[in-house]
């Protein structure tokens, strides 16, 4: 049986500026990735009808989720802005446990704790509450998307991942995200720099780097 990996996150693109090397990486050593997707980010442009945002990002996703390998991608449907409502919400978050017991997956991968955005930090805040409601240990791990350049984070990360043969992969998903483009130019030069600085700590061309919290 294959190793199961679940990366949960706010939004249909913070999965691919944080992690995408690594996904496509699992993806292609048999692994089965499964991204679950609180938001559709509905909010994210005001003068557009929050239906077309809908569709296009589970277009977007979808067809992104397949270029980089992943089994399946899922949305919450959780409103855009309000995630923070659902920290306390007992019923949404035996959801969650269920998605976990479901899979058993070896790795979870989460926003970190210190993210700028609150949506980000409100679902770090209710996939450590739910496994650690669960009596079987998961390892969790966390990435970074609004924490721009983590130069002078004290807190030595867990886990490297030498992604120098897929990062490239991950740099042509990034493109694809058309409804995201502001965003995405806007991180763009900070996901490199990391990506090259991590690679050169660990003696490769490319690494990413996520907190273990669990």
């Amino acid at each position: 049986m294959a190793d199961k990996v679940i990366f949960f996150c706010a939004h249909s693109d913070d999965e691919v500026i944080s992690s995408g090397a690594t996904i496509a990486k699992y993806a292609n050593e048999g692994k089965e990735v499964y991204v679950y997707v609180f938001s559709y980010g509905e909010a994210s442009n005001p003068v557009v009808q929050d239906q077309f945002i809908i569709n296009e990002r589970i277009i977007e996703a979808n067809k992104i989720g397949q270029f980089l390998g992943v089994k399946e991608v899922k949305f919450l449907s959780i409103a855009d802005g309000r995630i923070y409502e659902k920290i306390n919400d007992k019923k949404f978050l035996n959801e969650i446990k269920e998605i976990i017991n479901k899979h058993k997956p070896y790795r979870i991968f989460t926003h970190a704790a210190s993210d700028p955005h609150r949506d980000h930090r409100s679902v770090h805040k209710i996939i450590v509450k739910v496994i650690d409601s669960i009596d079987r240990k998961y390892d969790i791990f966390t990435f970074d998307v609004w924490n721009v350049i983590n130069v002078f984070r004290k807190t030595k990360p867990e886990l490297h991942v030498d992604v120098s043969k897929t990062f490239d992969k991950k740099l042509e998903a990034l493109k694809l995200f058309e409804s995201q483009k502001v965003y995405i130019n806007t991180l763009y030069p900070s996901v490199l720099f990391n990506a090259r600085l991590n690679g050169e700590r660990n003696n490769c061309k490319y690494a990413e780097k996520f907190l273990k919290v669990r």
